[in-house]
């Protein structure tokens, strides 16, 4: 088995757990890529545990720059591999590794390539979901896929729950990469993507202000849910409502099953819990923000 020289590109809580995997083999590290502390914001958790380790460190956004390739080449990079880093990486730093660079993507492709897509699954009503890592070629999320996993969408999935199934599931999926490239590179089970059947997702938020409660309430708690990151940050916020001339950022529905005949929008209060109208039936609005904190409804 070859000891690989592998570069880490990435960001979050999944692209730390792949270093710390990829640690406990003999396999070489040989940079982080990684978004870099400024004055502005806090450090970020990757670059500290690199520095710590005492990793070469490059920011991210180095990626986009064709200059950076020659520093992987340098360095005698076997692997590339891409985990939730949001930067475009130029074509000659994809062309760099020896033997090529990977994404692992948090969602099945080529249905759910972009951004975001673990919201916009659960936005869109899909039952079925996975994560795929695949070859990067120029066009986004289109390269061949190398492993990919799938599993089910709950009824009451959020945003975090489904990207933690994507993180548990994805990172067996790289090991297991770079176990055979270290067999045998020409031996993984590449699959081509059927194009035809891509659908492409941008990052940008479905939100346009306030919740419409003329849908129906199966379309909105499936809104809410898409946003909820609890207790992180959400890339879409969450959705606003006016609730009794009131505005409010819900956090939380539930969808009660009781059929109404009133205009949407109306509210009531039922054993302490409140209510609004929608579409085709009562929805409760279970958790609500105030200044960033959790107030009671």
């Amino acid at each position: 088995m070859t000891s690989l020289n592998i570069l880490l590109v990435g960001d979050e809580s999944s692209a730390m757990r792949t270093l710390q995997q990829i640690e406990k083999t003999d396999h070489n590290v040989t940079g982080v890529v990684t978004t870099a502390p400024d004055e502005t914001t806090v450090p970020a958790a990757l670059w500290n545990y690199a520095q710590k380790k005492n990793y070469p460190r490059w920011d991210s956004r180095l990626v986009k720059e064709a200059s950076f390739a020659s520093i992987a080449r340098d360095r005698a990079i076997d692997l590339l591999l891409n985990v939730h880093s949001l930067y475009l990486i130029h074509d000659d730093v994809l062309a760099a590794p020896k033997i090529g660079s990977f994404n692992l993507h948090p969602g099945p492709l080529p249905e759910f390539a972009g951004l975001n897509t673990v919201s916009w699954a659960i936005l869109t009503g899909a039952t079925d979901y996975g994560v795929t890592l695949h070859e990067m070629v120029g066009r986004i999320d289109a390269g061949r896929i190398a492993y990919e996993s799938r599993f089910v969408i709950t009824p009451h999935e959020t945003a975090l729950s489904l990207y933690s199934k994507c993180q548990r599931g994805g990172i067996p999926l790289v090991m297991q990469l770079i176990a055979q490239v270290a067999t045998d590179p020409s031996d993984i089970p590449f699959q081509s993507q059927d194009l035809s059947r891509r659908r492409y997702f941008s990052g940008k938020s479905p939100l346009d202000g306030l919740i419409e409660w003329n849908q129906p309430a199966g379309k909105i708690d499936a809104l809410v849910r898409a946003c909820d990151y609890l207790p992180f940050s959400s890339p879409w916020g969450h959705p606003l409502a006016l609730v009794d001339d009131r505005e409010l950022t819900i956090t939380k529905t539930s969808l009660t099953g009781i059929t109404c005949d009133i205009a949407p929008g109306e509210s009531r209060l039922v054993e302490n819990k409140l209510q609004v109208a929608t579409a085709d039936e009562w929805l409760q609005v279970d958790r609500v923000l105030h200044k960033g904190k959790s107030v009671p409804v």
